[in-house]
């Protein structure tokens, strides 16, 4: 769900602008996050995860373009470094934070925290995020020409492939480590982490 909002609202924010998406990202992920948070059984808790991944994935995708957009050029590649090193950092950091959480007050709590911080940078975003500045240079609709072709390119489509399999291998490693390492060790949540 993350790769197909990317693709398809990548575009919009070029049009429209990334502080404002990355804004609407922030409540809607703050919304997804609460409701999950009050979730009655499986399939509201998958609805909600991937309603989640929509999210994440304007969340990401407006990330990086917003450094492209208002960062000269000569220091995109520090901070794109630092933003890249936060996705491992919240495998590194994120996931036996997490665990230790669940395993003192209760899964859901991780849920309501990620709601609270949702709030927390939305209001950053508010007070130091600067007005989209290329919003009265865009032209009216969105190309969506200009994206079909480039996903047409075979060098983009390979990196697209590799991105997809790398990213499915982990998603699905992360996912079944945990119950394979609990049921055939009896390895403990915080442990696994």
């Amino acid at each position: 769900v993350a790769a197909l909002s990317s693709l398809f609202l990548g575009p919009l924010s070029d049009r429209f602008g990334r502080v404002i998406f990355l804004r609407l990202g922030l409540v809607f992920f703050c919304f997804i996050a609460l409701s999950t948070y009050f979730s009655q059984g499986y399939s509201q808790l998958f609805w909600f995860r991937a309603m989640t991944g929509l999210a994440a994935g304007v969340l990401s995708t407006c990330t990086a373009s917003f450094v492209g957009d208002f960062f000269p050029y000569e220091r995109r590649g520090r901070i794109m470094g630092v933003i890249l090193s936060s996705y491992f950092a919240a495998l590194i950091l994120g996931v036996p934070l997490a665990a230790w959480a669940a395993q003192i007050w209760n899964w859901k709590g991780i849920f309501l925290a990620s709601s609270l911080l949702a709030v927390l940078l939305f209001i950053c975003t508010l007070l130091f995020f600067p007005e989209d500045r290329y919003s009265s240079d865009r032209s009216t609709g969105v190309r969506w020409s200009v994206y079909t072709r480039l996903i047409l390119q075979r060098e983009t489509a390979a990196a697209v492939a590799v991105s997809f399999g790398v990213s499915g291998a982990t998603l699905a490693v992360l996912t079944f480590i945990s119950e394979y390492l609990d049921q055939s060790f009896g390895v403990s949540p915080l442990q696994i982490s």
